[in-house]
């Protein structure tokens, strides 16, 4: 169960209902159809954490991945994201950035 946030008090909600609500939410935010649903905000956060240096093993046990082997297929992403970054940042402020 989730909690969503209704006239000032939390009530619990389906895991159904949560994707619901998220799919309409991306909808409406122009998210593309096949990037509408919750998994993407795991994975988003995974990528983002490795990408910002966090260790795989803490990532590991915060997306509560039983092997290391799951977490590491986010690793090459990551990868491509950090280099993506590092080059916008150099471009942007220069190499004493």
């Amino acid at each position: 169960m989730s909690l969503i946030r209704r006239s000032g008090a939390y009530a619990a909600v389906s895991r159904w209902a949560a994707e619901d609500a998220f799919k309409a939410a991306a909808s409406e935010a122009g998210v593309p159809q096949h990037l509408q649903h919750s998994h993407t905000l795991r994975h988003t956060r995974a990528t983002l954490l490795l990408a910002d240096g966090a260790a795989e093993e803490d990532v590991k046990d915060l997306l509560g991945h039983s092997s290391i082997s799951t977490t590491k297929r986010y690793l090459g992403p990551s990868k491509a994201l950090r280099l993506r970054l590092n080059t916008s940042a150099q471009l942007g402020l220069g190499d004493g950035w």
